[in-house]
């Protein structure tokens, strides 16, 4: 990038004379990076990986979608150059320097900004959302073929080779061949005319037939072992099995809508690139030691139930009846192991909304549909009707948290990481002392395949003409496994991401400022508090907010026996990101995460059962007091109307209720302040926690009122109904004359 080596004829459009050696010379030797092009191709760079601007939310190392270390440290890297560069010049108040570098500025301009707008006009075709699906055949008798052949492209791109072979009339098998891993696929088909009536003037349509006989995954025994050549696995086979036939049943339907039949054959797809992972990993371990990939989510899946049994005998036994109730469980447990829900990986359920365990209770028996065994029938739910809802595509996907223990997509840098210290230990409350969970299934370390991984200037350098600049080589990268948290991520807040997360240095990774011997961290401090990050609630009323709101309120009015609700919400000033994956190396790490992640989700899912929207009355709100709202008129007013609102016993026309959020890890708590309409104007204040030692797993405090509601109100909160529990403790406190002011 040296601008005075620049030359005038350069400038002037003049081509200078070169004789043949040096013209072939310049064909292959590689043009000189500038300061213009060096600075372009870093924002081309950035712009591709990057579209919008990301949101500071997800600037750290567990979010859904982490930031591009490579491209950071390039930026980095030219920045350096750059600066070097131009001390290395004559000083720019130097009248030719000046003219000469505007003169090439001009020229390079001009030569660079076609080509930047160009690419970006293609990247944002790219990025374009398909508005368009797959369009089956329009005659009918083609159809099996058709989708036959679709069958094979999708294998194929998930990076199967397929051997398709005819073994007689009306059946195809699809032999799909991966380097360890074999999928068969057997499939009927048939073409039916129907005869032509007497008074039809047109044939009839051909019916199409084509069912998924079999599909079968199986693998080559690689530990040595001749008896069984071959090992299948049935979950995997039920999930694709399932996918398939999917795909199979909506590209034969007559009205056939091309985007679901675009999604459900992506989806068989998708699901077959894990399966392939573990292959591609196996195959490089030499001695039968690859075996240990494929064995890894049955070790973690017998961990995972023999935990879940026991925790949930502890539950029944607690709560006195003969199966755990499935809210309570996940509340109080370390949540669900469910394999192969909906990709060939283990997927923990965290926590379910009130919402969605009704659906699945009101709806057991027609969603359950396999036999029973004491390792699946431990719960007052099947757990065949409760995959039946999860993978419901009608669901919602909000109702539920899921976590999936999968093998990382990208490899991972172990300097990324080399900062953070051991989580704090998982602690299991529900199970006895003497009783303890054996050593060997906390300990257990999940297998980790060391390999450099390639970077862009690998890239380059294959193409590219050698240089006298050597490349240095990459560091070793570690694939691994991770729990991930989807791609919409958990809203997670200041406090509960330190938990995951502990940070040696003022604004390291997630830019937190973390004491020694405290897990309270710093407001304020951080880096990104220059970001202006927005509170995890502001995230968690708006995923793509921006800003911070002072101020939330909520309005309930389905009540006939109380006033309508109004709550207001002073959010906690405390910053929010979104948790999407984490690396983990052993199963103690996967139940801490756990432990951390369904706290957040219950706080989550309790404030999320309120309709907030940014206030509009300011700072100030409604003022707390039993006459704020009555609006009450004089005139024609009856005497005893008149002497209930001179004794403050007049029912206002809603009742402002005041809430905050003490977000402490652990147990945190959502606290209520309502007015009463008694003389005095008096306030109760009652509060709503996360408890594991409680039978429901929270905890409702009214330290004003008696005791004995106690309970009525904590099965109110476990039913969903937190947005109405003030109006409650109105009703309530109002009829009672024992509540100590």
């Amino acid at each position: 990038m040296d601008l005075d080596a620049i030359e005038e004829d350069a400038f002037l459009n003049v081509e200078p004379e070169v004789d043949d050696a040096s013209k072939s010379a310049q064909k292959t030797t590689q043009l000189r990076p500038t300061l213009l092009s060096t600075i372009s191709g870093l924002i081309a760079s950035f712009d591709e990986k990057y579209p919008k601007v990301p949101a500071p939310s997800t600037l750290h190392a567990f979010s859904p979608e982490p930031p591009d270390t490579e491209i950071l440290e390039s930026i980095l890297h030219a920045s350096g150059v750059i600066a070097t560069t131009l001390a290395s010049h004559v000083p720019a108040s130097d009248e030719r320097f000046e003219l000469r570098s505007r003169e090439y500025t001009n020229h390079a301009d001009s030569w660079f900004s076609p080509q930047l707008r160009v690419r970006d006009i293609f990247r944002h075709i790219a990025l374009e959302k398909q508005a368009y699906g797959t369009d089956p055949p329009l005659d009918r008798a083609w159809l099996p073929g058709w989708v036959i052949e679709q069958i094979e492209r999708l294998v194929k791109a998930a990076g199967m080779e397929v051997f398709p072979e005819s073994v007689d009339q009306g059946r195809t098998t699809l032999a799909c061949a991966g380097k360890i891993l074999v999928m068969d696929i057997e499939l009927l088909h048939e073409v039916r005319y129907a005869p032509m009536g007497p008074d039809e003037l047109i044939a009839p349509l051909p019916e199409a037939v084509l069912e998924l006989k079999e599909l079968k995954i199986s693998r080559a025994s690689i530990g040595g072992d001749t008896t069984t050549p071959f090992i299948r696995h049935p979950p995997s086979e039920r999930l694709l099995h399932g996918s398939l036939s999917r795909f199979i049943a909506e590209a034969l339907k007559e009205d056939t809508n091309t985007l679901r039949l675009r999604e459900a054959g992506e989806t068989f797809r998708d699901q077959i690139t894990p399966l392939l992972a573990w292959d591609n990993l196996a195959s490089k371990e030499p001695g039968g030691a690859g075996e240990r990939w494929f064995k890894e989510d049955d070790i973690v899946e017998a961990i995972g139930i023999e935990l879940a049994v026991r925790e949930a005998e502890a539950v029944a036994n607690e709560l006195s009846v003969p199966k755990a109730p499935l809210d309570i469980f996940l509340n109080r447990g370390h949540g669900l192991p469910l394999t192969c829900l909906h990709s060939p990986s283990m997927e923990f359920l965290v926590h379910m909304s009130a919402r969605a365990y009704l659906s699945v209770s009101r709806h057991h028996d027609e969603l359950s549909h396999e036999p029973t065994s004491p390792t699946t029938d431990f719960l007052d739910v099947s757990l065949s009707g409760l995959r039946a809802y999860l993978t419901d595509p009608n669901s919602s996907k909000d109702l539920a948290t899921l976590a999936t223990l999968t093998l990382s997509a990208t490899p991972d840098n172990a300097s990324s990481t080399n900062h953070l210290l051991p989580l704090l230990p998982p602690t299991f409350p529900l199970l006895s002392s003497s009783n303890p969970l054996p050593d060997h299934h906390l300990n257990h370390i999940f297998p980790v395949s060391t390999a450099r991984a390639p970077t862009a200037k690998d890239a380059e350098s294959s193409t590219a003409p050698s240089t006298s600049e050597s490349v240095p080589p990459s560091t070793p990268s570690t694939k691994g496994f991770v729990l991930d948290f989807g791609k919409a991520g958990i809203v997670m807040r200041r406090k509960a991401m330190s938990q995951l997360a502990w940070v040696q240095d003022a604004g390291g990774l997630l830019g937190m400022d973390l004491d020694d011997n405290s897990s309270i961290i710093a407001e304020g401090s951080g880096a990104y508090d220059a970001y202006a990050s927005p509170a995890w609630m502001d995230l968690l009323v708006d995923s793509g907010s921006q800003s911070r709101s002072q101020r939330y309120e909520s309005y309930n009015t389905h009540a006939t026996d109380r006033p309508p609700l109004h709550h207001f919400l002073t959010p906690p000033n405390e910053s929010g990101f979104l948790l999407g994956q984490t690396r983990v190396s052993k199963m103690s790490e996967v139940w801490r995460i756990l432990e951390v992640v369904k706290e957040q989700a219950w706080l989550n899912d309790m404030l999320r059962g309120f309709h907030w929207r940014p206030s509009s009355s300011g700072a100030g709100g409604t003022a707390l007091s039993g006459t704020a709202n009555l609006n009450v008129s004089f005139e024609d007013k009856e005497d005893d109307d008149l002497d209930a609102f001179l004794q403050r016993i007049q029912t206002p026309e809603e009742i402002s209720v005041q809430v905050s959020v003490q977000a402490t890890c652990p147990n945190p708590s959502i606290h209520f302040t309502v007015p009463l309409p008694r003389p005095g104007l008096p306030l109760l204040s009652f509060s709503v926690a996360y408890d594991l030692s409680m039978k429901r797993g929270v905890r409702v405090d009214i330290p004003q009122m008696d005791s004995r509601w106690k309970d009525d109100m904590e099965e109110i909160v476990r039913r969903g109904g937190i947005s109405i529990l003030a109006g409650c403790v109105w009703k309530k406190a109002s009829e009672s004359v024992s509540v100590q002011l």
